[in-house]
Order: C-alpha cells, then structure tokens, then sequence
C-alpha cells in the first residue's frame, strides 16, 4: 500500500503541485518517498529519493526541505514538465526489506539504464506482483540494484514498447500477462518522452484524475484535489491506460474490460475522510463510513444502551462514530487522539494515546474503529481510556474479520498474526462452500480473545478486562454500503474474480 502521482504542465505549476502531493501522498507510506521529472522535448530525466531510514527525528523536517529544494532546482534546471511521485510503504509479498540499504536500492520511483540501447525510463507502483509472473518474460536487463515487483513490472512493461512499438498493445499485455485477481497495480511509467499511468484489469487499487487549471493530475486519491483546491473528474476506469505525448497532449483508453473488483478496505481505512469512493460519486468519510456508522448502530441498538458518548478510535474512526451518534442521539466527542499523529497500521509498532479524562471518567464509551487486525491497538486505547476513568468500553468494527493475508497491496499482517484466525474450527468454519460464521458467536469469542490478551501482558496490569465487549458488523453490511463489488480476500480467502469457481 503506497501512494503515488503525476503531475504534467508548464515547470511552474507542476512544482506548485509536486511538493504538496508529496506532503499528502506520504501518509500511504512512511518508509520514505521519491520524485523523479522529466523534460519530453529532451528526453532528460531526473530521479532522487528521499528515505527516512537514517534520519534523526528531529532532523527529517530540515532534511526534507533541503532535499525538495534541490528539486525544485532540478526542475528548472532541466524545465521539466512531467513529474512522478511515491510515497513508498513496502510490502511484504517480495520480502522487502525496511532497512536502509534496501530501501536505498528500491526506493520509488526507480530509474532503469540500459546502456547498450542507449535507453532510460523511469517508473512508479502502488500494489503487488508476483514476481514469477513477469520475470520469465524479461529478455534485456537494465543496469540496476533493484530487487523489487515494481523493478520488474516497469521493465517488463518496458521490453514490450520496444516489441510491439505501441503504448496500447505493450500495456495490454501486461494486464494479460500479470494476471487480474493475482497481482494489482496503478503504475506509472516514462521514457523520457511522454508518460502514462495505467490501471490493473480489475482496478484493484486507487488511481484518479484532476486538473487545476491547465495542469493534468493523477493520484491514488481524490482528497489531494480538496487539499489543493483543485478539480477532481474521477476514478481511472479498471484497465485503462492514461497517456500523454511529448508535446503533452492527453489520450486514454480501456485495453481491457471487465468487472471492477476495488478493494474496499481503501475506503473503509486508507483514503483520508475527503476521498471519494471507487465510483468518485461519494466521499468516504461523509458517506461511506458515515452510513456504515449509521447500520452498526442500528443493528447493535440495544448494545448502545447506557452508553454516554460515542468516539472513533483515532483517526479513521471518526466518521463511523458520527453515524452512529446520528442514529442514536448518543454524543459524539473527541476523547482520545494519538500522542503521535502517524496511522498505526503503516509504524508496524504500537502507539500511545493522550485522553480526555474530564469527559470520560465515569462514562461508559462506544468506540467505532475501522478493523481489527492483529488485535494490537483496541487493547492500547482501551487501556488508557480505563486508566482515565472509562467504565465500560465497547469497540464496533466496521471490516468484517479479517483471516487471510493479503497480497494485492495491503500489507496485512502475516496470516499467523491476525488475531481472527485463532476463531478458525470455533466460531469461523472453513470449507467447500467457504467461510461461514454467525456474527454473535464471533462476537463473543473475539471479546474473550481480546481480554484474555489484556490479562496476560503486564503493561495492562491493574486494569479490568472484563469492562471489553466486541462487536462486528455484518458481512451484509458492505453490499448496503458500498456502491460497488469490492475484493473479499482478504476475509474470504477468494480472489477477484474467482468468485464463481469458489461457490
């Protein structure tokens, strides 16, 4: 799960918009980010990233202005008019890596030289491909450390421009190659003379376009137009390819068709609130996740009883917790934020959380939170809103329960490490006709999961477990929620696409 953009018009606007999509993209992926820019009238091409990994805290504001600055030098210096981004998390289906010396060779966006053809090109990725299924059809090899999916997929994207000499055939193969429902990708690509950005045949992953003024926009997410008070037109379609020549005219195609299977879980946690959704008709925050808010308090109503104030679990929550306290006439308050303000799932480590003791001592709380993954956080935040003098804390997750890692760009945890599998032969069965659960019973077992967790670490000691109550919404839920058919892998074991095969 990474964040990535292009930006294409006159050097002056594409550097008004480039470091503020940058800033914005970085919350998809804290390892560190990339530019590169590209002047297509002389094919010149600039690359540099810039990697946390090596930076003392109190000198990453410093350094990273230092490092944009010299982009923006670069810009003018070479009068760039095309530029790719990354904000780059790295995921785990090729084994990368976060220490310093991978993330120095596989930083995004990665350039490749190929010397004896006298050629570059530069490309970017958000998603996961298996590297088996493009490596065997590489048949030249650019000079590059890279060891990477992204690696592969920019060159063997590469290789098949210079076969079939057409943008359209060469990314047409690719989406056949890479097979739909085993791989996802939005990617980037330049050669120095143009660029384009392509989607998967399933449109797994986020990709939309903009403008603001005569300056093309293409980013993993619609909030970055709100933040730049520029105008979102909408989501790529699955299998279309967006492209622009080197006089930086605009044409796009659908080279292939096909049922769209969007990863939902984008718009119940990733997307920051101000996205849209994969149809770009509503916002996640002030629908989606408000509707969702709106159905777990409709159908856990008696749950509700006696709650005093209803809160999202920082920061994703918030928008759950406003429609349920629409539905329910319960409060809802700001009571806890993170003592930092960086998302959980991409730290790979705990966080701490500063509470509201005045509002919530004595109070019994209804916490909305997104998922629950490894089960890590809802142990954290309910024992500070304890410790601060919560009585009762009930926690209403909106994904279903996640049981299966995933390997299409969300970097779940290994499969050992969520915390539902332990349900699995009790209150999850799975067989032939796939997972099967009642939501009550899974309730129940999660909870006391859950509190046992919290009585065996001592971090937690002199804190009441049994004040922890679960609840899931209903698998139901999403197809009232979500306007769209989205991948269930994730908590069904079955691929895009495959739907048919597995009933």
């Amino acid at each position: 799960m990474c964040g990535i953009g292009a930006i294409v018009g006159e050097t002056t606007g594409v550097l008004e918009l480039l470091f503020p999509m940058t800033n914005y993209l970085y919350r998809r992926g804290e390892d560190g980010f990339g530019i590169a820019l590209v002047n297509p009238a002389t094919g010149e091409i600039f690359q540099k990233p810039f990697i946390i990994k090596g930076h003392d805290e109190r000198d990453i504001d410093r350094d990273k202005a230092h490092f944009l600055k010299g982009v923006e030098a670069e810009a003018y210096r070479i009068g760039a008019t095309m530029a790719l981004v990354q904000a780059k998390y790295s995921t785990k289906t090729t084994m990368q890596k976060v220490d310093e010396d991978s993330l120095r060779r596989n930083m995004q966006p990665l350039l490749l030289e190929y010397p004896n053809l006298e050629q570059r090109c530069v490309g970017i990725h958000n998603g996961e491909v298996r590297d088996y299924a493009i490596k065997p059809s590489i048949t030249i090899t650019a000079a590059s450390e890279a060891d990477v999916d992204s690696r592969f997929l920019i060159e063997v994207f590469h290789q098949q421009r210079i076969l079939l000499n057409d943008d359209w055939r060469a990314a047409r193969w690719v989406m056949e190659q890479v097979k739909p429902g085993e791989n996802a990708f939005t990617f980037g690509y330049s050669d120095g003379h143009g660029l384009l950005v392509m989607k998967d045949g399933m449109g797994i992953r986020p990709g939309c376009i903009g403008r603001k003024g005569d300056i093309v926009i293409i980013t993993s997410e619609s909030g970055f137009f709100e933040e730049a008070y520029g105008g979102f037109e909408r989501e790529m379609l699955n299998g279309e390819v967006v492209r622009f020549d080197a006089n930086l005219q605009l044409e796009t195609r659908q080279v292939v068709t096909g049922e769209a299977r969007p990863c939902g879980f984008e718009d119940f946690y990733f997307k920051d609130w101000l996205s849209r959704d994969f149809t770009g008709e509503l916002s996640v925050g002030n629908h989606i996740r408000f509707k969702m808010g709106r159905e777990m308090a409709w159908f856990y109503v008696k749950q509700h009883e006696g709650i005093d104030i209803i809160m999202g679990a920082p920061n994703s929550g918030r928008s759950y917790a406003e429609g349920a306290s629409y539905e329910l006439h319960i409060p809802c308050m700001d009571i806890a934020r993170k003592t930092e303000n960086r998302r959980y799932f991409l730290r790979r480590m705990g966080h701490k959380y500063s509470i509201d003791r005045v509002a919530v001592q004595g109070k019994n709380v209804a916490v909305y939170e997104d998922s629950l993954v490894r089960g890590d956080t809802i142990p954290q935040l309910y024992y500070h809103l304890k410790r601060n003098g919560a009585k009762q804390v009930k926690f209403f997750i909106a994904w279903p329960p996640i049981l299966f890692s995933c390997d299409l760009g969300i970097d779940t945890a290994d499969t050992e490490r969520l915390i539902a599998r332990q349900l699995l032969g009790k209150s999850i069965t799975l067989g032939k006709e796939g997972v099967q659960y009642t939501v009550g019973n899974v309730n129940r077992e999660m909870t006391a999961l859950l509190r046992e967790r919290i009585r065996q670490e001592s971090k937690y000691a002199n804190i009441n477990p049994d004040d922890l109550e679960i609840y899931y919404a209903p698998q139901v839920f999403l197809k009232r929620v979500l306007p769209y058919r989205t991948c269930t892998m994730c908590f069904t074991g079955v691929r895009p696409g495959q739907e048919a095969a597995a009933s």
